[in-house]
């Protein structure tokens, strides 16, 4: 029986560093730039009446064979008190969801039109968060997805298994539905 598994270049050194990229070199030449110039905004309260907004202002996204990367300046208010101004690991799952979303468009050669009609469906199934250091830094940040496998289910699913992180300071480790509409 043939497999439905899709070996993509990776590397067990994790997080990976320029020099050591899935990419054959070509780090500094994605296929293909997205200037979305985007926002996402998250607000949200952990104690009645104090409320914590972020947004990040998503640049653009770099896409090669086996990954992505979202390069975005980030805005956060607290009213908590010594709540340092510091990247939330929810803002960073929401743009990892879009990540992922451009990414299966590239993967599955579908236009990818952000004012167009939705044609995928991404619903994480699996995630592995580690925040070892609070990133404070507030502009020209660099969100990297390591795509490990692409599984075909059927005609219109499929299943993804990837790695990313956010500088230092926030590890992801995830798999994730994708289903073309």
């Amino acid at each position: 029986m043939p497999s439905n598994i899709i070996p993509l270049k990776y590397s067990s050194h994790f997080p990976y560093k320029e020099e050591e990229t899935v990419l054959n070199n070509n780090y500094n030449q994605p296929k293909i730039i997205v200037n979305e110039w985007a926002q996402q905004k998250l607000s949200f309260n952990v104690l009645p009446d104090r409320n914590i907004n972020e947004s990040l202002f998503i640049k653009e996204y770099r896409i090669w064979d086996g990954a992505i990367e979202a390069i975005f300046d980030r805005h956060y208010t607290s009213e908590m008190i010594a709540s340092p101004d510091h990247l939330t690991f929810i803002s960073a799952l929401i743009n990892l969801q879009k990540m992922v979303y451009i990414y299966m468009h590239h993967h599955l050669n579908i236009k990818y039109d952000p004012k167009g009609k939705e044609t995928l469906k991404v619903w994480p199934t699996d995630l592995n968060i580690s925040l070892p250091k609070l990133l404070t830094d507030v502009t020209d940040i660099t969100h990297r997805l390591n795509v490990k496998s692409i599984r075909k289910l059927n005609q219109n699913k499929f299943y993804i298994d990837a790695d990313t992180f956010i500088e230092d300071s926030l590890i992801i480790k995830g798999k994730a539905l994708i289903i073309k509409l």
